[in-house]
């Protein structure tokens, strides 16, 4: 399950579900910021940890490779 309030306030966005550094993780993109939502123990729902990182100058966002580029 997701975390409730992932998509909260968001009008536009891009949004990819990964496997990050071992851990299930949804990355939301938009308007020049990053927030990823890592699920640090699977299965449980209040595990879900967010981390926010603005990326100047990117307008999309299509995903990333293993090494995170």
């Amino acid at each position: 399950m997701l975390p409730q309030n992932c998509f909260e306030g968001f009008f536009q966005h891009s949004k990819c579900l990964i496997v990050f550094k071992g851990s299930l993780a949804l990355i939301v993109f938009n308007c020049n910021i990053c927030h990823m939502w890592v699920m640090r123990e699977y299965g449980v729902v209040e595990s879900w940890t967010k981390i926010s990182v603005p990326i100047k100058g990117v307008k999309r966002f299509y995903g990333c490779t293993e090494n995170a580029y």
